[in-house]
């Protein structure tokens, strides 16, 4: 997915995965502690290294607690997502799941939610 982001973002990325290696086993395991707390569920959060995007669109990304991921189908996914859309005023452009072969995070599931403001036309 590299080239799907900006050169100044993949630099961030790949180093920010190099110190996530070195100060825990993994970059899922930081994620795992930055993202929930024991009991959360999911959460929605900026993609802090987006792919390139026109301007005002912006780049979410909604992660699963693993602990709870048996708990989710496709159908709640998308449901929540478009809820959390909703609340937020936001317009979605698209949502997806990386293939399996061009995913980072393995362990822990998320989607990509691409949308922009409905004030943003």
């Amino acid at each position: 997915m590299s080239d799907n982001r900006s050169p100044e973002d993949n630099a961030n990325y790949n180093l920010h995965k190099h110190i996530s290696r070195k100060f825990f086993k993994s970059p899922e395991e930081y994620l795992l502690t930055k993202l929930f707390t024991p009991h959360t569920n999911f959460v929605f959060a900026k993609n802090l290294f987006p792919y390139i995007l026109p301007p005002k669109f912006k780049h979410i990304c909604f992660w699963i607690n693993p602990k709870f991921s048996k708990f989710w189908k496709e159908s709640r996914i998308q449901s929540t997502i478009y809820h959390y859309l909703s609340e937020h005023n936001l317009d979605l452009v698209e949502m997806f799941e990386n293939r399996l072969e061009v995913r980072s995070v393995l362990t822990i599931p998320h989607w990509h939610i691409i949308c922009k403001s409905k004030l943003s036309r």
